[in-house]
Formats: C-alpha cells, sequence, structure tokens
C-alpha cells in the first residue's frame, strides 16, 4: 500500500455480501432532496444525476462510526422513508411539517437483528478534496426532524466521508457487526 494512499469503510448488511464480493459496492439513490440539493451545490452530482456512494475515512473512531452508522440504518433510515414517503404527498404549495412527537419513538426497522459486513474500500475512483465532506449526526430537539430524540451516545459531528459516483471493486471484508433489538426497544450494537 503507498503511503499516501487512503482507506475508507463502508458497512452493509450481511444479505448484500455475495452480490457485493461479486460486483462490488455500487452507488444508491440519494433518498433525502436536502442530501440532493446538498450534493449538487457541492459539484458531487450533475443536475440529471442521484446515485452516491457514502463511505468513511479512515479514523481512530472507526469502532464508534461502525456503531453510529448501523444506529443511523436502524433508527434514522426508517423515520427518513416515513418523511420521504409523506413529503411525496405534498406539492410545492403546502408547507410540509411532520411531527415525529405523534408516532411512537420504537424500531421501525423491518428487523430485529441483523448481521453487517465492514468493508475496507481502496484506490477510489476519482478521489478528490472535491468529493469529501463532514457528516453530522446529532440529536436534534426539533420535532420536525428525522434526528428528534436520537440516543446521543451514537451521535458525531467529525466523521469525514467520501462520496462516489462509481462502483467501487477494490474492497475487503474486514470485519462484522450484530444489532438486536429487544422487546423494549433496547439496541444493541457489538462486534460479531
Amino acid at each position: 500500500m503507498k503511503s499516501n494512499e487512503k482507506i475508507f469503510f463502508h458497512i452493509s448488511e450481511r444479505y448484500n455480501r455475495d452480490s457485493i464480493l461479486k460486483n462490488g459496492l455500487y452507488p444508491t439513490e440519494v433518498k433525502l432532496t436536502n442530501h440532493l440539493y446538498h450534493f449538487r451545490a457541492r459539484n458531487y452530482l450533475h443536475f440529471n444525476e442521484n446515485k452516491i456512494l457514502y463511505m468513511w475515512e479512515d479514523s481512530l473512531k472507526n469502532k464508534k462510526f461502525i456503531k453510529d452508522m448501523i444506529y443511523c440504518k436502524v433508527w434514522i433510515h426508517p423515520r427518513n422513508k416515513i418523511y420521504i414517503d409523506r413529503e411525496k404527498n405534498f406539492d410545492d404549495s403546502d408547507i410540509f411539517t411532520f411531527d415525529f412527537r405523534k408516532i411512537k419513538m420504537t424500531n421501525y426497522y423491518p428487523y430485529t437483528q441483523m448481521i453487517y459486513d465492514i468493508y475496507k474500500v481502496k484506490n477510489i475512483k476519482q478521489l478528490n478534496k472535491f468529493n469529501q465532506d463532514i457528516h453530522v449526526q446529532l440529536p436534534d430537539e426539533c420535532y420536525t426532524s428525522t434526528l428528534y430524540h436520537m440516543d446521543e451516545r451514537y451521535s458525531h459531528d467529525d466523521k469525514i466521508l467520501a462520496l462516489s459516483k462509481n462502483i467501487e471493486k477494490d474492497i475487503e471484508i474486514v470485519g462484522s457487526v450484530k444489532f438486536e433489538i429487544d422487546k423494549n426497544d433496547k439496541i444493541s450494537i457489538k462486534e460479531e
């Protein structure tokens, strides 16, 4: 490995393993409108593009970032889906708000347990300072936010992202992490 080569990580559910190892990591549709606008404003994506692959840069905080990302997938992403589904039912003339106080703050992820593979990604195609960004995941007391009442243990404001529009094939699995949720909606995330 070259001394200046950067390493990045990505996590995915274990059931995607065979496809990823065969075909690589694929960019996926950017679902949140505000993310899409941000990526286009920063020229990560052109106006007619809407797919990107999210990864984060190797860090001394990798163990925390892995747990934070799994929490994002199991707690924040389902709330984003609620928000997105609701947003699709409004036109631009409507004032869109969704009150997350009105839904039970439980698990909306479709599984009570899941194993995630951790992928190390090297030699990212076209990596430069223009496709890197800082990821912020902080609790929000605003009841219209999908981060309303998120667990503060999974917060961060310093994860360096790499964003790729390409299929990344220089990958290897470097570990696994298990997510479980109990009958009281308590989340547990631990190394496999």
